[in-house]
This record gives structure tokens, sequence and C-alpha cells, in this order.
């Protein structure tokens, strides 16, 4: 993020969605109105009110006389305010340093529940963030207190919010998590109940067992590998294959896969065995459709866990596969280069100090299965 402001800043002016702020706010109903504002900006990424830094761009750094504002005041000036639907902006500030001076960054993430507004005024020494009132931002100027924004900009945003700015391919991404509003035939086939051009049909033609990889030759079952198509109106959109230990009841997309090292391997980082990471990574079509998946496949009530290792939800679990989950691309390079750092930890057990994992396969994948929990266990605890 420091990268990104630093542009910022360089710039030597505002945009539409970032703003300076030489001080703080000295009235919240001027601060609830700039987070508005940024919240419901037609623009694909975050926004970011910048304390310590005048209009054109010189830093000044925030104040140091005691008045610091914190993250825990902000979230609770929120709650206080009467947000339509309670749908809050996604807020977080963060410090950084710049020419040796400390700068507030409070960042609003970019939501897709576009438009907020108010649903009570909201009043503080005479300036009122009116109720029902849709406040956003163009260009470098916020939409005045006593205005409101223009029809089209609302249009767009309400558009956005049910996901109607989206192409087929990345809406039905995001139709895959609203699981109440699919209807199976009990067979192969389902479609979306709010819009049926959007349908799923279930290949359920066995093939091979999921690839070459310790976990789809467990010698407690085989799994199969099926494929999902997702269609609109007909037409093929995505074809995904999944994984399904039908004893198990474990039902899942195949993983994506990240390689971290093999043998010839030749940047410093060769192993013998295949270092394979095996991850979802959240919002993407893989992690939504699992998500989509085991929210059918599971007891009455349990809903969609996410939780890993991954295991059934219909019966006491034999089978667990420490696959990992990560909040975003960007989480995911930082994770898998740390974990990389650390290949030479990795020590496998019980495995002869002579032992060819080139010839031996079982050997290999009884290092590979080692390999995976070891991975696992790392970024557990890395994040604790």
């Amino acid at each position: 993020m420091n990268e990104t402001i630093e542009k910022l800043i360089a710039s030597g002016k505002e945009g539409p969605w970032w703003d300076f702020k030489q001080t703080y706010h000295q009235n919240n109903a001027a601060l609830v109105h700039d987070i508005l504002c940024m919240a419901n900006v037609l623009h694909d990424g975050d926004r970011y009110l910048i304390f310590g830094v005048t209009d054109e761009g010189l830093i000044t750094g925030v104040p140091e006389d005691g008045k610091q504002i914190n993250q825990a005041n902000l979230i609770d000036l929120l709650r206080k305010v009467s947000f339509a639907e309670h749908h809050c902006p996604d807020i977080q500030l963060h410090h950084i340093t710049l020419q040796h001076k400390v700068l507030a960054i409070l960042q609003i993430r970019n939501v897709r529940m576009k438009p907020y507004y108010l649903t009570q005024d909201y009043s503080k020494e005479g300036k009122t963030v009116r109720a029902g009132v849709v406040y956003t931002r163009q260009q470098d100027a916020n939409t005045p207190v006593n205005g409101c924004a223009s029809p089209g900009d609302v249009m767009a945003m309400w558009k956005e919010r049910f996901d109607l700015d989206l192409v087929p391919t990345d809406r039905i991404v995001k139709l895959l998590l609203d699981y109440d509003n699919w209807e199976y035939d009990g067979f192969n086939e389902a479609y979306y109940r709010l819009d049926p051009d959007y349908s799923i049909y279930i290949d359920n033609s066995e093939r091979e067992h999921g690839g070459q990889y310790w976990w789809s030759t467990t010698g407690i079952e085989q799994p199969y590998l099926y494929e999902y198509i997702l269609k609109y109106r007909g037409r093929e959109l995505e074809r995904l294959p999944v994984v399904h230990y039908r004893n198990e009841g474990l039902k899942f997309p195949f993983p994506e896969i990240d390689t971290l090292s093999y043998p010839g391997k030749s940047d410093g980082y060769e192993t013998d065995y295949y270092a394979d990471v095996f991850n979802f990574v959240k919002g993407t079509l893989q992690y939504n459709l699992l998500s989509h998946i085991r929210a059918f496949y599971s007891l009455p009530g349990r809903g969609s866990d996410m939780s890993m290792p991954l295991k059934t939800q219909t019966k006491p679990p034999i089978i667990r596969l420490p696959f990992l989950l990560f909040e975003s691309i960007e989480e995911k390079e930082t994770r898998l280069k740390f974990i990389q750092q650390q290949l030479a930890n990795f020590t496998p057990e019980g495995i002869p100090k002579d032992a060819s994992l080139k010839s031996n396969q079982v050997l290999r994948m009884a290092v590979e299965k080692q390999f995976s929990w070891w991975v696992f266990d790392l970024y557990k605890h890395s994040k604790e």
C-alpha cells in the first residue's frame, strides 16, 4: 500500500478515489460524508483518505497533539450511524511514514454493496448527512452534502450491487454463492431461479482419478473425476473438473496447484519430490464452486463449511486434505514466497536416507503427503 500512497501524493492532485486531508476532521458529520462519498465511487479498487497532506500534495504529517484517530473510534462512530440494511463501509486505518513524517491512511475497501446511504439523518455542529440520499465523488469533488448523486451513477451502483454490470462468465462466479436460489433437479442439472439463463450441468461420466497426487492415490478410497459445466442460455461458459470421494461423501473442485520445487529445478530450490501447494483463493471460480458444492453436500442446517483441512460434512471424516485457503491473490503470492524460503527446513520422517524418490513412486507420494501437512501447519502458525 505504501507504494500506492506515494504515487498518489507524487501526482500532486486529488482524484476520484483518493483525497488529501491536511488535518483530521473536526466534525464527525463531515467525516461520515467523506466516507460515504468514497465508498460509493464507481471504481474497481480501494479508496483512500490520506491525512497529513495538503490539497497540492505537500506532506505535512498528522498532528501530534494527542488527538489521534484510531480504528476503534472510527468503527464506534460508524456503528452509531444508521446505514441502510446495516451495510457499513469496510474501512481500515493505517499509519505510514514518508519523508520522516507520519501519515494516517483511511482505506475504504471496494465492496460490491453500493449504494451506501443512511436511513436517518446524521447531524453534528450544523452539518447534516441526509437520510435516503446517495452521495458519491466525481473527479476530485464530493457530492455536496445538500446534493445527491446523478441518476446515472445511482443506477450503475445498483447494477453493481446485483452483479448486472458483469459479463456472464464473471457473473456466474458470483451467483454460485447465492445457494438458496439454485434449483437442482435431483440428477445432474440446476438452474438459477432469479435468472434461469444461468444453469449448471454435471457430467457424471466417470473419468480417471484426479491426477498423480498423493491425495488422489490414497489407499482408503480412489476418487473419481467429474466435470461441472457452467452455462448461460445453453452456451458453455466454464468447464471445471471436480473430484469425488463417493464413500467419504467428499466432493470438491480440483484445487489450484503451485509447485515450489521439483526434481531437476535449477534455481537453487531443487528437491527430489514435487513440492506442490494445493490451494483455493477466495473469490475465484474454484473457491466459489467449492463453497457452492459444500452448501449442497452437507447435513441439514450445516451450510457451507470452508474450514481446512478439507473434509466431509456428512459423517465423521476419515479423509482430511491439508489444502490452503488464501484471502487474496496478494496473500497467496506473499505466503508462497515465504514457504519457498523455508523449504530447507522440511525433513520427511520415516524415509531411508539412501532411498531414491525418483525411482520409488510410493515413497515419493509419502514424502509429498508429509510436505503438504508441513506446509499446512507452517501456514496456520504464520497466521496466529
